[in-house]
């Protein structure tokens, strides 16, 4: 009997531990670690802090001003977004800074010429006010006669002289705003993109670039351009000795602009434009904002066509090409408009041949 019990109790306690075994295995997977989700898109792995970082101290604040969200730093959600989130937030805190930027220079562009316009008209109505100073003239009967020299009225008394001369004098400054405004206001404007000439002939140069008309014409290549300027700089490209010379090394250019571009970007150490993502600094500034478009916000745009591969822009696309399927790309740069055009005119023949055809 004793026996009989003593072979129970062992087989109670090893059920026991069993189960005990059971309940462990099952709450291992609940205890282990895993990596935290974006707590802004729930896609991918949040790898940067928004709460406590050095870098980037002021993530919650940020998200809360741009998308009226407040998130709070909580242990049963994740307390992490992903660099994806984390480049859309920097591209929003760098569209405010330039529209704050510019607001700020477009309202000290208003106060300058508010006040030269004050300046100015101070300084007119001290002339104004220096002109007319009281010097009588004698009648026949030696009485005094005050003379206003703005309208060339003649008052016998001083003191209707000066009350007509405060009025005269801002009928005055009235008078040269309003022809001010016209003078403005004579400005050619384009029916088709709205930019203001100068002039008429500036106006119709202009005018040319809406047209598809390119009447000049290179005499030593297929080259065709709308105005004799751009031919005229076109054809310093054929010149052996080309007349902007680099004064520190043997580069010449065709044009002043393209030697100082080159001046700037070779000789000159000054780079006042920095990268905010990296330690990058540039001579221009679209040079350094196409470097945050290219390499810092887009995120693998463009695709290889072989093996599949993206990457941020074009141009690394073609050294990825080049350099791994040994395939050398086409020439990279803008197109002249006269080819642009052609392209265009037989895209369109096409498109209505083939509609045509079927």
């Amino acid at each position: 009997m004793t026996s009989l019990i003593l072979l129970k109790s062992i087989l109670f306690s090893n059920a026991l531990q069993k189960t005990r075994k059971k309940k462990k295995k099952g709450r291992r997977p609940m205890n282990k670690k895993t990596s935290p989700v974006c707590r802004i898109c729930f896609k991918e792995q949040g790898t940067v802090p928004i709460f406590n970082n050095i870098l980037y101290p002021s993530i919650p604040i940020e998200i809360r001003n741009f998308s009226g969200v407040t998130i709070n730093e909580s242990q049963d959600t994740s307390n992490y977004m992903c660099k994806n989130c984390l480049d859309l937030l920097n591209g929003c805190i760098m569209f405010r800074e330039l529209c704050q930027k510019n607001n700020k220079h477009l309202v000290e562009v208003a106060v300058k010429s508010e006040n030269k316009i004050y300046e100015r008209d101070k300084k007119l109505q001290e002339s104004v006010d220096s002109y007319n100073i009281p010097s009588p003239a004698f009648s026949i009967d030696n009485s005094e006669i005050w003379g206003c020299s703005t309208c060339s009225t003649a008052f016998e008394n001083l003191e209707t002289y000066n009350t007509h001369l405060t009025a005269c004098s801002s009928q005055a400054n009235k008078d040269s705003k309003a022809t001010d405004e016209v003078k403005v206001k004579r400005k050619f404007l384009c029916d088709i993109c709205g930019k203001t000439s100068h002039s008429n002939a500036s106006l119709q140069i202009h005018m040319s670039t809406h047209e598809n008309v390119f009447p000049f014409k290179c005499e030593v290549c297929p080259y065709q351009g709308r105005t004799l300027d751009l031919l005229r700089v076109h054809k310093r490209s054929h010149m052996v000795d080309k007349p902007f010379k680099c004064s520190q090394c043997p580069k010449s250019t065709t044009t002043a602009s393209n030697l100082a571009k080159h001046m700037r970007h070779v000789h000159s150490n000054t780079r006042p434009y920095k990268c905010t993502y990296c330690d990058k600094a540039f001579s221009y500034q679209h040079d350094m904002k196409r470097h945050i478009k290219d390499i810092h916000l887009r995120q693998g745009t463009v695709e290889c066509d072989l093996c599949f591969k993206k990457f941020n822009t074009k141009k690394i696309l073609q050294g990825h090409r080049s350099k791994i399927h040994n395939i050398k790309g086409e020439r990279q740069g803008r197109l002249p408009s006269y080819l642009q055009c052609q392209i265009i005119d037989e895209t369109i023949e096409n498109i209505i041949n083939d509609d045509n055809s079927t």
